[in-house]
C-alpha cells in the first residue's frame, strides 16, 4: 500500500521555459496538441483500488487519497475518506478485464498493481467562491485514471473521458469532466510574438470559464464562476503521465490566480522591482486561502500559523522560481518578506473571522 502522487501542474511560462532548457521533453515535436478541462475549485483526491492478486476480478482493496497522504476517517479530508467509505463496494465493480486489457496495450505482459481514479472532490462546505461550492451536495469529478504497473516505473495515464468511463463502474456523486471547446496547438519553437495569437485564444476561453463555468451549470443547472481551465497533451507522441508533468498547464481567472499577472496565460513571468513588491506579487488571495485549507484544514487559529506559514513559503519557493529568477531576486532575499506578510494575512483573518 503506497501513495500514488499526482503531478504537479505548471503556468504556461514555466512549462515554455523548460521546454527551451529541456528540448527532449517534446520528443523532438515541438508541435503540441492540446485541450483543456474545467478547473473545479476544490480539494485534489484519488480512489486508488488494489489488487492483491491475479484473480479475475482479483481481490481488492479500495483507498482514498488526498494529494499528499492516503486517508482514512480519522485522518480524513473534507470527507473523503468517509465517502469512499460508503461507496466501497460500488468502487470494487471498477471493470477489471478492460484495465487489465489496456495495461496490456501499453505495456505487454504486464499485471496490474493498482489503478487510482484522479479528481476533485467539490461541492458543498469544499471551498467557497466558485459555481461548484454552491451545489447542494458532495461530488467527485474525475479527470484522469493511472495505471500502476510491474514492468514499468511510472503509471499509464489516461485522461481521455471514454476511456475513462470504460473504467469506471456506477459510483453515486461520481462525474467525468470532459474536454472543453476544440483542440488548440501550440509550437514552442516560436517565439514570445508569434505566440500571442495563441495565447490570447486561450485567455479568452478562460475569461468565458470565469465568467459561467460551463460544466458546473450544464449538469448541475447552478450559475456562477468557474476557477479556470488545466490544459492536457493530448498528441499521441506526447501521451503518458511524463509529458503530462513535463507539458500541462493550468490558467487560472482573475478571482483565483495565486500570481498577480495581469493574464491568467502569458508567455514571459512578471516581473516585480522590489523585495516587498514580490511578496506583494506572489502573495494573493487565492494562495494564502488555498493554504489555509492544506495546511489549517480550513480553520484560523493561532496554534496553526506555524504550519500555515510553512507550507506558505514552500509553495511560493515552488511555484515562483520564474519570478524570482525574471526579478533578479533570490529566495533568500524574499523569504523574509514572504513569512511576514503571510503571518499579518493570516492574523487579521483570526481577528476578523
Amino acid at each position: 500500500m503506497h501513495h500514488v502522487k499526482w503531478p504537479s501542474i505548471e503556468s504556461f511560462h514555466n512549462v515554455r521555459k523548460a521546454v527551451a532548457k529541456y528540448p527532449h521533453i517534446c520528443k523532438d515535436r515541438f508541435k503540441v496538441r492540446y485541450r483543456g478541462k474545467v478547473k473545479l475549485h476544490g480539494t485534489n483526491a484519488c480512489v486508488q483500488i488494489v489488487a492483491h492478486d491475479n484473480g479475475a476480478p482479483p481481490e481488492m482493496e479500495v483507498l482514498a487519497q488526498s494529494r499528499t497522504a492516503i486517508l482514512n476517517t480519522s485522518h480524513d479530508n473534507a470527507g473523503f475518506a468517509a465517502w469512499v467509505q460508503q461507496t466501497e463496494k460500488n468502487w470494487k465493480g471498477v471493470v477489471w478485464h478492460f484495465v487489465r486489457k489496456t495495461a496490456d496495450n501499453f505495456v505487454p505482459g504486464s499485471s496490474v498493481k493498482s489503478v487510482c481514479f484522479f479528481g476533485e472532490w467539490c461541492g458543498k462546505g469544499i471551498q467557497k467562491g466558485t459555481a461548484i461550492n454552491n451545489i447542494d451536495k458532495k461530488i467527485l469529478a474525475l479527470f484522469s485514471v493511472m495505471i500502476v504497473v510491474d514492468k514499468q516505473e511510472l503509471p499509464i495515464f489516461i485522461s481521455d473521458p471514454d476511456v475513462i468511463n470504460m473504467f469506471l463502474p456506477p459510483v453515486p456523486d461520481t462525474y467525468v469532466l470532459p474536454f472543453l471547446d476544440d483542440e488548440i496547438t501550440i509550437d514552442f519553437s516560436k517565439s514570445a510574438d508569434e505566440l500571442q495569437e495563441t495565447v490570447s485564444l486561450i485567455n479568452e476561453r478562460v475569461e468565458a470559464v470565469e465568467a459561467c463555468d460551463p460544466w458546473v451549470k450544464s449538469v448541475f443547472g447552478a450559475e456562477g464562476i468557474g476557477e479556470g481551465i488545466v490544459y492536457y497533451p493530448v498528441s499521441s507522441v506526447h501521451a503518458g503521465r511524463e509529458s503530462f508533468s513535463n507539458l500541462s498547464f493550468k490558467a487560472k481567472g482573475e478571482k483565483h490566480k495565486v500570481v498577480k499577472q495581469k493574464k491568467a496565460v502569458q508567455v514571459d513571468p512578471e516581473i516585480a522591482a522590489s523585495v516587498t513588491e514580490f511578496a506583494e506579487l506572489v502573495l494573493t488571495d487565492a494562495r494564502l486561502e488555498q493554504g489555509v485549507t492544506e495546511a489549517c484544514d480550513g480553520e484560523y487559529d493561532t496554534k496553526k500559523i506555524g504550519p500555515f506559514i510553512g507550507w506558505v513559503t514552500k509553495d511560493v519557493n515552488k511555484e515562483c522560481q520564474s519570478e524570482l529568477e525574471a526579478s533578479g531576486l533570490t529566495w533568500k532575499q524574499v523569504s523574509k518578506d514572504v513569512s511576514a506578510k503571510a503571518r499579518t494575512w493570516y492574523m487579521h483573518k483570526i481577528e476578523t473571522t
